[in-house]
C-alpha cells in the first residue's frame, strides 16, 4: 500500500513507545489501538523486530478471563471513575487481538485463550456493549447488539476460516444485514448506517461502508446476502472513470495524507476498495 513513509515512520515511533495512554474516547485515531492497524496495512509484519515488540506488549497485559488489556479512562456518566484504570471492552479488546493474529501469533496460548472468550461473549444477536466495568453503560438499547464491537469481532474472525460458518458469527453477519434493514429508521448504539456511514473513508477505523464490507467480503455467508451485495453496489457506482475512488469523509487525525482530502482520488483508499472488489 502507498502509505507515505515519513509520516508512517512517526506513526511507527509514536507505537513503539506507547506506553498506556488512557483510551478516553474510542474514536480518538491517534491512539494506539487504532495506529497499529494502519501499521499492518503498510505492510509492516512479524519481520519487523519493531513490531514484535508491540506484538510482546499487548501480549503482557492479559486478563484472567483472556482478553488483552487497554488503559481506559470512562466518565462516571457511564459507569467508571473519571480516571485512568486498566480493563478492557469490546471496542478495543478484539482490536488488539486482531493485530496478534494478523501478525501470526493464532497459535499463542494466550491468542487461543483471547479468542476462546471473545466466542463465549457473543450473543443471539452478535456482540453487545460489555466490558470489564460492571457498571458501565453504552448509549443504547441494552438488548441491542453493539455495532461496531460486532464489526471488530468478526473482523477478528475473518482471518480464522475454521470458525466461518459457526453459529456465533452468522449471527454477527446477520446483525449487521438486520441494521441495513432498518438503516432508515433507526441507529443502534448511536450508530447509523445512513448518509454519513455510506460515504467512502479510509482508514478502516470505525463504522462506515468501506470498513464493514472490508470485514464481510472475508466470508462466503456475508457475501450471499441482499444487504451485502447492495452495499458493494453503493461503492461501485463511486468508482471514477479511471477506475480510482475519492474519499468523501475524513479523519481530522490523517490531515495531509492522501486520504486525508475529499478532491482527488486517494491510492490508499483505492488500493483497499479495489482489494475488496476482487474478492466479490
Amino acid at each position: 500500500m502507498d502509505l507515505q513513509s515519513e509520516k508512517m515512520e512517526e506513526i511507527y515511533d509514536y507505537c513503539q513507545g506507547y506506553d498506556g495512554e488512557a483510551i478516553t474516547r474510542h474514536n480518538d485515531f491517534n491512539h494506539f489501538i487504532h495506529r497499529i492497524g494502519l501499521l499492518l496495512d503498510a505492510g509492516f509484519d512479524t519481520n519487523d523486530e519493531g513490531m514484535k515488540r508491540i506484538a510482546n506488549k499487548i501480549l503482557s497485559d492479559q486478563s484472567e478471563e483472556g482478553a488483552f488489556l487497554s488503559t481506559l479512562q470512562i466518565s462516571k456518566n457511564y459507569g467508571g471513575t473519571g480516571l485512568p484504570e486498566s480493563g478492557w471492552m469490546l471496542c478495543d479488546f478484539p482490536v488488539l487481538l486482531y493485530f496478534l493474529i494478523k501478525m501470526g501469533y493464532e497459535k499463542d496460548n494466550r491468542v487461543k485463550s483471547a479468542i476462546n472468550y471473545l466466542i463465549n461473549l457473543s450473543d443471539q444477536n452478535g456482540w453487545r456493549c460489555k466490558g470489564s466495568f460492571e457498571r458501565f453503560r453504552g448509549p443504547g438499547r441494552k438488548e441491542d447488539h453493539c455495532p461496531l464491537a460486532t464489526l471488530y469481532a468478526l473482523k477478528v474472525f475473518s482471518l480464522l476460516p475454521e470458525y466461518h460458518n459457526e453459529p456465533f458469527v452468522i449471527n454477527g453477519i446477520d446483525a449487521i444485514c438486520y441494521h441495513w434493514q432498518i438503516s432508515t429508521e433507526r441507529k443502534i448504539y448511536m450508530f447509523g448506517m445512513g448518509k454519513n456511514f455510506r460515504k467512502l473513508k479510509y482508514p478502516t477505523h470505525w463504522f462506515d461502508i468501506v470498513h464493514v464490507v472490508r470485514v464481510l467480503v472475508n466470508f462466503e455467508y456475508a457475501k450471499g446476502t441482499q444487504e451485502f451485495k447492495e452495499m458493494i453496489d453503493i461503492i461501485k457506482s463511486k468508482k471514477t472513470q479511471e477506475g480510482d475512488f475519492i474519499p468523501e469523509s475524513v479523519f481530522t487525525a490523517y490531515k495531509g495524507w492522501d486520504f486525508g482530502q475529499k478532491k482527488s482520488p486517494s491510492s490508499s483508499l483505492s488500493n483497499v476498495i479495489n482489494e475488496i472488489l476482487d474478492k466479490v
